[in-house]
């Protein structure tokens, strides 16, 4: 449960980033949105869905780290998240984007160019937008989850605010 709350924070404080980032003038892709539409083109469903799926693969990624990342990394939670935001920025831009380009070509039966490696054919704007939400993620991510500094009864490291400790098999 731990793990599936700090997935949802996390992911609701990168939707707010992404959001923010264009009051400020910076070009930023929707991307709930834009994931959406390869399922549905209905105006009023395409909304709710890109937040579901938003919410389902920021939790996802919130396992990920809860199991693989954050135990083999040494570092401080803000460092940890920095790194895992980068690294899942790069996943992003360099697998993500191109795939989800071509399937939605290939769903709306569309020629239309898909954005390419990082998005760099929208420009350098949302590739950096993308940067900076996908940092602001890692680093609530691994903040919220991360660790206390106490030890439990076993000698392991507990987690901020339910003294469990990290997940184990």
């Amino acid at each position: 449960m731990l793990v599936t709350t700090c997935g949802i924070v996390a992911t609701i404080v990168m939707t707010t980033v992404m959001y923010m980032l264009p009051l400020l003038g910076w070009a930023q892709v929707d991307l709930p949105t834009w994931i959406a539409r390869i399922f549905t083109t209905a105006p009023v469903t395409v909304g709710e869905t890109g937040v579901a799926l938003h919410l389902l693969i920021g939790t996802m990624w919130a396992w990920v780290f809860a199991m693989q990342i954050e135990p083999r990394l040494s570092l401080k939670p803000a460092s940890t998240g920095m790194v895992f935001g980068v690294c899942l920025w790069v996943f992003a831009q360099s697998i993500g984007v191109p795939i989800i380009g071509a399937i939605g070509n290939v769903v709306h039966d569309s020629s239309a160019a898909s954005p390419g490696w990082f998005a760099l054919r929208l420009g350098l704007g949302p590739a950096l937008s993308s940067l900076v939400a996908h940092v602001a993620y890692g680093v609530s991510l691994s903040v919220v989850y991360g660790r206390q500094g106490a030890t439990s009864v076993d000698g392991r490291p507990t987690r901020v605010w339910t003294d469990q400790t990290p997940v184990q098999f």
